[in-house]
């Protein structure tokens, strides 16, 4: 290498080029339409590459040039890509629609100032042309890594020569809408991309003290955080897998509910200042433990074990950790074990549906033992903005949530939770959409698995209009929390926007059938039939509510006057709305939620006042709300109008979608 080039570096990499197909016809058409497709096939295929390990070298108008560890991460990366854009595409407008074609070679690359070059780099260029639209092609040097590894056949396409390329390279055509036919290989190789998606199951708690209930619950949570570290693995969220607290069920049904290829259990003891840790791999598709290991501490070593189980499973998983993962798992929340202690009380009362005033206790007595305990100030400040509009009056939650956040990231900036909590914060507080996607970036970034911080980027682009992007997050969301009821309303509403009544039923019904016994998942439920167009069914469902359930909560009472209206007994709907109103005054009601139901029955001034009062106190709020079919019926009343004009006028330098 000459002297001026000592800066760059050799190495071997796959190199992936991917192009949208007809963005030049496009952008010579309509220049200001193919910018906004640019933009949202951007946000959608981004968060691809890092799950994979992959890291985006640069973006040549509409083309990603990317390189990957491995040849098998780069072909595994492209097929979840074009499947979620198929997935994407089928229920997306004809112009939103995005098609890739998406190339993939590996050999020598160059690395200079950040940037690759080489023949590796060329070939690739040079295969993505030959895929079709929607297709993916790899070289033969691919093609000999991960043939015996990917569960979809490769076929040989007829080319002989590639342009600017002196020598013959095969090229091959992934076709993953096929499965192998070898039903051995596919098992094999479907277990392996299954095996990273892992659900922690509740630790049952050994301990002679039943009171020590709530450091098993710790323990749960502080391994899902270790091992959400891992870049590589999908891990399922807390308030999801505490369903399975004392469960019966087998762990294949578990795994099949959770969509999970790995369990990780285990036991807690606690004897004075002892520990004695349990854990243990399974293999969800045969059932087999894969590993398990005992470990026998001082209390305070309990970091240690929580770094070392996820090691352990990451090693037994063949996932090969990065310095950044090293760093994510190895990172020790407080030095104070009473400060922690209090930390895991809260998560113990925040598990068993606590008030979340009372939960939030634990977490003030958690800074009160360690004033630089950064997770507890973030999930702190987190629960105020969470519940805030909800529960609480906003600009009370505003005053307590921003110092305790702010204070967070001051002494931890690579906290994951402590970012997400910033980013809802400046989107709902002042409207900052450009510092809350930031911010939602860079949360994920730390922490793919972080389900609210991919709930609050899909409310954002809810928000301002990008239907399409919220859905796809909210999915994401889903599957990383498949119990939570904050996600899942949510995805109900964005689907509500569309009018997709249907596939919000269906949803909402899988979400039911595992948690059958809430009411208001039930009352939300025979919403959605109703919606959907059968009302009679939705009628049967509403009163097997009524007779079996008293309905006392805010949200149960919104919902049943809502659900009353949509199955056509009016009157009732009326009645339910005035026992509403008779308690307005000792019983906080979210306005927009409150506000659908005025605007259903015909009282529009009532409705519109309502939305009002709320925007001048959350004018976040507002904006989630405004979208809602419930509201049609005052898109065209001027004081509607001008509220959206109040919106427009105080969120600058930002354009709303229609």
């Amino acid at each position: 290498m000459s002297t001026e080039d000592k800066s760059a570096e050799r190495r071997l990499a796959a190199v992936m080029f991917t192009d949208i197909v007809g963005y030049t016809a496009l952008t010579q058409s309509d220049e200001g339409e193919a910018l906004q497709i640019l933009d949202r096939h951007n946000k959608l295929i981004r968060p691809f590459f890092g799950k994979y390990h992959g890291r985006e070298v640069k973006t040549i108008g509409d083309s990603f040039l990317v390189e990957f560890e491995s040849a098998l991460d780069a072909t595994v990366c492209a097929v979840e890509i074009q499947k979620f854009l198929l997935t994407y595409n089928s229920s997306s407008a004809d112009r939103w629609k995005i098609k890739l074609r998406i190339g993939i070679h590996v050999g020598d690359v160059v690395k200079k100032n950040g940037d690759i070059f080489g023949d590796a780099v060329n070939i690739a260029s040079r295969i993505q042309p030959l895929a079709e639209p929607g297709g993916i092609c790899v070289s033969q040097q691919i093609y000999d890594q991960v043939h015996n590894k990917i569960g979809y056949p490769l076929l040989l396409l007829e080319v002989h020569e590639l342009k600017n390329v002196a020598f013959r390279t095969d090229v091959y055509a992934v076709d993953y809408l096929q499965e192998k036919q070898q039903a051995s290989e596919h098992s094999r190789v479907q277990t392996r991309e299954d095996r990273k998606r892992i659900a922690v199951l509740p630790f049952a708690n050994m301990s002679p003290d039943p009171q020590d209930a709530y450091f098993a619950d710790g323990i749960t949570e502080e391994i899902i955080t270790a091992l959400s570290g891992i870049s590589a693995f999908s891990v399922i969220s807390r308030t999801s897998v505490m369903a399975y607290k004392g469960t019966n069920k087998r762990l294949k049904e578990i795994g099949r509910e959770l969509e999970v290829g790995s369990i990780v259990e285990g036991s807690f003891r606690k004897a004075g200042n002892r520990v004695r840790i349990t854990a243990q791999l399974i293999e969800v598709s045969s059932d087999n433990h894969i590993w398990a290991s005992s470990y026998n501490r001082e209390l305070d070593d309990i970091f240690a074990i929580q770094s070392e189980i996820a090691s352990r499973v990451s090693e037994m998983l063949k996932i090969k950790l990065l310095d950044s993962d090293k760093q994510q798992i190895a990172k020790i929340p407080t030095r104070s074990m009473d400060a922690f202690e209090n930390y895991l009380r809260w998560i113990y009362a925040d598990n068993l549906g606590l008030d979340w005033n009372q939960a939030a206790v634990f977490l003030e007595e958690a800074i009160r033992r360690d004033p630089n305990f950064a997770l507890a100030y973030a999930m702190l400040g987190d629960t105020y903005v969470a519940w805030g509009g909800e529960s609480i009056p906003w600009k009370e939650a505003v005053q307590k949530a921003s110092p305790l956040i702010e204070k967070a990231l001051q002494l931890d900036d690579n906290s994951s939770e402590a970012h997400a909590a910033n980013g809802n914060l400046a989107m709902q507080n002042r409207l900052d959409f450009d510092l809350a996607s930031k911010e939602f970036r860079r949360a994920i970034e730390l922490n793919p698995s972080n389900s609210r911080a991919i709930l609050w980027s899909s409310l954002m682009h809810y928000t301002t209009g990008e239907i399409e992007e919220a859905i796809s997050e909210a999915g994401i969301a889903s599957r990383l929390d498949p119990m939570s009821f904050g996600i899942h309303i949510n995805f109900v509403d964005y689907l509500r926007t569309k009018r997709d009544y249907s596939t919000a039923r269906d949803m909402w019904s899988k979400f039911t059938r595992l948690n059958p016994s809430n009411t208001l998942y039930r009352i939300v439920l025979a919403n959605l039939v109703a919606l959907a167009g059968n009302k009679q069914e939705a009628a049967k469902e509403l009163d097997w509510v009524l007779e079996n359930h008293p309905q006392s909560l805010p949200w149960e009472r919104i919902q049943l006057a809502q659900t009353l209206y949509n199955i056509g007994r009016i009157e009732d709907s009326e009645t339910q709305l005035a026992q509403i109103e008779s308690e307005t005054e000792t019983k906080f009601y979210p306005t927009g939620r409150l506000a659908e139901v005025y605007a259903l029955l015909g009282r529009r001034r009532e409705a519109i006042n309502l939305l009002k009062s709320g925007f001048e106190a959350h004018p976040f709020s507002f904006l989630m709300a405004r979208q809602l079919p419930a509201f049609d019926s005052l898109r065209e009343d001027p004081n509607f109008k001008a509220i959206i004009d109040i919106v427009h006028k105080n969120t600058l330098n930002f354009q709303f979608r229609a």
